[in-house]
């Protein structure tokens, strides 16, 4: 396969070359999709049939690259507006490439991790308590579940799955590059629809692809922070040329996420770049101090420029602070959960209920209130024994590997405290982090 030579092979660092080429495709393969939604749809098909390749043949590095590949181009399919695509897709299309995977198990008898199973099944109790006649019973289940399920399935298959550090960075590349199609996607709206951009203190649809500025401003931040940790903890695996491409794309994607004039997207941006840095450096002072230095000179050069093009509207935006309505929304679920306290009121019966607070029926953004208020105390405390297993399972053979962990660990907490799980990537990610890592010095012993 293209990337088994730079899975395996310690000798060879990764090109520039190699990102840019991949990066150009998938350039063009977004301009494709905005422009004719049925690419988007062949897309699926071609990526569900390799991804099934893999399975039955066993290949389960390349499997890992492709699982991680899904859940960066899921935003993509989206904003294609295909009705041959599940909204939801990108999350049931990972759950069926893992349960193929798990079912593929089964039948040869071979052992595999049970409890996500259980914990699955803990969340799903609480369907029994919604009542078919007054929720959107199948829309409530699939939004609130979808997440959940690829939880578990992930959990199952990553287990089991031993990670090298030069792996480590395939699977940042892996989510990079797709996300540039999400980007390319964006861009191609801004093109088309310049003269009709309206820049006001909220959320611009435009220059957020024509989608959910949160959605696609969040989707492009994460490029950033992907960016900024291969450089910090895996720039031993890239050239210089590659190291300088990562650093430049963190800047643009950052830039772009940063256009879309959603605070929650320039929260998570600023924390996905700073956040690594901290971790880290939080012992070495004086890169610490040269690294924020960087960073602010950033900023500080990238304000002006967006006030000069908004007229002042980007600093008014971002200094505001009313609020977005998700406080209110978590209030409202805290409040649901005082009354449900056991088992919560079944997964999308909240909805109904925040109604009475919000004025209108408005999904969670915030994972954990969302638990509490559906799942009640059994499917919260159920949620954060995810959290127990995967520090249990780490076994850390450097600090800068533990600090690569933390860095992962807290910008996917923080993602499920502002978006939930709309997208599959949080619950890869937690997978991942169940996953053997091991450096290139065990490596060499183990090929011993």
């Amino acid at each position: 396969m293209f990337f088994s030579h730079y899975f395996f092979n310690y000798q060879d660092k990764i090109k520039v070359k190699t990102l840019v080429f991949l990066t150009i495709i998938h350039l063009v393969l977004g301009v494709l999709m905005a422009m004719d939604s049925n690419i988007a749809f062949a897309h699926v098909i071609l990526m569900l049939s390799i991804g099934a390749y893999f399975v039955i043949k066993d290949y389960n590095v390349e499997l890992v690259l492709l699982i991680f590949y899904l859940s960066a181009i899921e935003l993509s399919w989206r904003m294609a507006g295909s009705n041959l695509i599940f909204w939801e897709g990108g999350k049931y299309y990972i759950s069926f490439l893992l349960m193929l995977s798990l079912l593929k198990k089964i039948f040869q008898n071979r052992a595999f991790f049970v409890y996500p199973l259980i914990y699955i099944l803990i969340q799903s109790l609480s369907i029994l308590l919604l009542d078919s006649d007054k929720y959107r019973y199948i829309e409530g289940i699939s939004f609130n579940l979808s997440g959940h399920i690829c939880l578990a399935l992930s959990l199952i298959y990553f287990y089991e799955i031993r990670l090298s550090d030069r792996q480590q960075i395939l699977i940042h590349i892996a989510m990079i590059v797709p996300i540039f199609s999400t980007a390319a996607m964006g861009i191609h709206e801004i093109i088309f629809n310049y003269d009709n951009i309206i820049f006001a203190t909220e959320t611009n649809m435009i220059l957020s692809g024509n989608f959910g500025g949160n959605q696609y401003g969040i989707m492009i931040g994460i490029s950033s922070f992907l960016c900024i940790s291969s450089v910090i903890y895996f720039s031993h695996f890239l050239d210089k040329k590659s190291i300088i491409f990562l650093i430049f794309s963190a800047i643009i994607m950052g830039s772009l996420s940063l256009a879309t004039f959603s605070r929650t997207a320039f929260y998570l941006v600023s924390i996905s770049i700073i956040l690594p840095l901290l971790i880290r450096f939080q012992f070495a002072i004086k890169k610490l101090i040269i690294a924020f230095m960087i960073v602010s000179t950033l900023f500080l050069t990238l304000v002006p420029i967006f006030d000069e093009i908004s007229g002042d509207v980007f600093s008014k935006r971002y200094s505001s602070t009313s609020g977005t309505g998700r406080v209110k929304i978590m209030l409202a679920d805290l409040e649901i959960f005082s009354n449900n306290i056991f088992a919560g009121v079944g997964p999308g019966g909240a909805q109904n209920f925040r109604a009475f607070s919000y004025g209108h029926r408005m999904a969670a953004h915030n994972e954990f209130s969302r638990i509490l208020a559906e799942h009640g105390a059994i499917g919260f405390l159920t949620f954060l024994s995810i959290y127990y297993i995967i520090f249990k399972k780490r076994i850390f053979f450097s600090k800068k590997l533990g600090s690569y962990f933390q860095s992962i660990i807290l910008i996917t907490t923080l993602y499920l405290f502002v978006n939930g799980f709309r997208f599959a990537f949080p619950a890869v990610f937690f997978g991942y982090l169940t996953s053997s890592f091991y450096t290139k010095i065990l490596y060499n012993r183990l090929k011993l």
